[in-house]
Formats: structure tokens, sequence, C-alpha cells
């Protein structure tokens, strides 16, 4: 049969696909551009991710070099092996790797990562460990500590761990009851204002505070504040610690994120344990007779309260006043429907393109 003006059938039908195919190729105004943003926005997504785990990777290669080389530095002065005091040597190295990797840190992470990274190292750092001086001056004899507590070693060492092991259980406990619902940033600045207190007993019992003004024993004092308290605040501080560190991982380096923020944090004890031995040394501290621990409790004070106390305040600038069951605020190339500066998943898909 013959259609209007004497076409054919086939003719027809070539005319029909003609006008299909030229009507899909016309778009409503605007959705061309909208489209070609819409992939714009995906490679600018993908291109700051990658920058993003290159950052990441290079913090923790430095970080690592650093702390091999913190090892290096204290083999070689145990030997003698280098021009300066071992313990100044080892003290400038610290600091110098600590400002390096700190400012490596605020260069390469994204900004609300490297803020609680920098914070978690301080936090370890200002800690100041004094386990040479505090270990000799609770376990020394009477030659070299008169009046002291002379604790055994078994006391010391055996049933102060056993007591701190159920004390950091019960700090799980807690913080799944109770902390699991504050801030991270009450969470924070709370617990390291009770650790520092808490570890003022060891300064209660060094002025024998404990048994002059109030008629305790240095063992159940010792259990009350190093033993439990303290272990228990530990616990309080390390498990959000741990939460904010998984919630600051990014996609598809979540190895690597984890890793450094844990190993920076890690190299803050390291930096902690430098600053110690090089503040005892200065303070003439002696553990072999004739013994001088005259400037400890000075030391313990400064140590223990006072720089760990410089946290307070820089908690609420370094960490973020979000919920610890919510997302953090700024890492906004996690695992999202619709990360800040990007296109949804969705659109990726309808583009083609797999996502990320």
């Amino acid at each position: 049969p013959l259609l209007e003006g004497g076409s054919s059938a086939s003719e027809g039908e070539g005319i029909e696909e003609r006008i299909v195919s030229r009507s899909s190729e016309w778009h409503p105004p605007g959705l061309t551009d909208s489209r070609e943003a819409t992939r714009e926005e995906t490679a600018e997504l993908r291109d700051r991710r990658e920058r993003q785990r290159n950052g990441i990777f290079t913090l923790a290669v430095v970080v690592s070099i650093c702390a091999l080389g913190l090892a290096v530095v204290s083999v070689l002065t145990h030997y003698d092996l280098t021009p300066l005091p071992p313990h100044q040597l080892v003290l400038l190295y610290a600091v110098g790797a600590s400002t390096l990797c700190s400012v490596l840190n605020f260069l390469l992470l994204p900004p609300m990562m490297a803020k609680c990274n920098f914070y978690m190292f301080m936090s370890s750092a200002t800690y100041i460990l004094l386990p040479g001086a505090l270990d000799y001056w609770y376990t020394a004899g009477d030659a070299c500590v008169p009046n002291g507590p002379h604790f055994d070693n078994t006391f010391y060492i055996t049933w102060t761990n056993f007591i701190g092991t159920f004390a950091q259980l019960l700090g799980v406990w807690l913080f799944q009851a109770v902390t699991s619902t504050w801030d991270f940033r009450s969470a924070f600045w709370i617990t390291s204002v009770v650790q520092s207190a808490a570890a003022m007993i060891d300064l209660i019992i060094i002025r024998r505070w404990n048994v002059e003004f109030l008629g305790l024993s240095d063992k159940a004092t010792y259990w009350v504040g190093s033993a439990c308290i303290l272990q228990l605040v530990s616990m309080l501080n390390f498990m959000p610690s741990c939460l904010l560190n998984a919630k600051l991982c990014p996609r598809n380096a979540e190895a690597a994120s984890y890793a450094i923020l844990a190993g920076f944090s890690n190299f803050g004890t390291s930096v902690s344990q430098a600053m110690g031995a090089f503040l005892i040394k200065q303070s003439d501290i002696r553990t072999t007779v004739p013994c001088n621990f005259d400037a400890l409790a000075e030391l313990v004070f400064f140590c223990h309260f006072v720089c760990p106390m410089l946290m307070v305040p820089l908690s609420f600038w370094l960490i973020p006043n979000s919920k610890m069951d919510a997302p953090v605020p700024g890492m906004d190339l996690n695992d999202r429907d619709e990360p800040h500066g990007g296109p949804p998943r969705s659109q990726i898909r309808q583009l083609g393109g797999r996502p990320e």
C-alpha cells in the first residue's frame, strides 16, 4: 500500500527512524551544560581524593622515618657515639622531628583530620613520662629513699597491674554506658582534667601528705591513684580517641589513615619519654647511692599536671564539637551519598561512571 504522497511503507519507516534519531539527539536547554558541569565536578572530586591519599601516604612515610631515626639516635647515645650529651641530643632530635611532622600534618591532611591528629599527638607528648625516676623512688630501699614507700616488685608490678586491668574494664563499661553519648570535645577535656588531678596522688605520696594528714598507707593511696583512677580515666580518654580516628579515615584509604593517626600519637609518647629523660637529667635526680630525689615533687607537678592541662584549651580549638554517634564535620570526602563539592553517586552512575 502507498502512503500519502505516494511514498512506500519502507520510505515511511526510514523517515520515522530519522525523526526519532533527531529527537533523541535533542536535549532541553541547559541539560547538556548540567551534565558537563557534573562531569567536571566528578573529576575534581576524584582529583581531591587522589591528592588526599597521596598526602596521607607521604605523611605516613615521614613519621615512620622520624620514629626510626629516634630509635637510631637513642642507640647511638647509649654507646656514647655522639658529640653532644645523650639526653640533649635525643631531645633536640625529638623536638625537630615533631616540628617537621606537625607542619607536614597541616599541609598534607584535610583540615579537620589534621587538627584532631595534632591534638592526639600533643596529648601524648605533653603528658611527660618519668618512669625512671618514679619507679626507683617507689621501690628504692631505705638507704636511697629514707622513710619512703619501699614497695616490693610483687606489689608494684603484679598486684598493681592486676588492679589496673579491672579499672580499665570498668572504664570500658563507663564509656559504653555514659560517655558514649557525649560530644568528642567534652570527652577529651573532661578526661584530661581528671587524669591530671589523679596524677597528683603521686605528689601526695612523695610529699608524704597521705601519712601525715590523711592517715592512709602508701599502698592504699597508690592503689587509689595510679592503679585505679589513673587507669580508668586513661581508658575513658583512649576509647574516644579510637572512635574519632575511625571516623576521620577517608574512603579507600582507611588502613593508611588509621595507621598514621595511631602512629603519630605513639610518636608523641616517644617524644614524651625523651623530654622526661632530659628533665630528669637536668633536675639532677640520681637513682643510685648517693640518691637525690629533691626535685621529684616539682617535676611530677610540672610534667603530670601543668603540661597536660595545656590540652584543655586546645581541645576547644582542635576537637570537633560533634556527638560520638554522628559524622565528623569537615570530612566531606568520606562515604556519603552527596559529598560537599561533588555530585551524588546516582548522577555518577547515570553518566556511565563508577563511584569510587
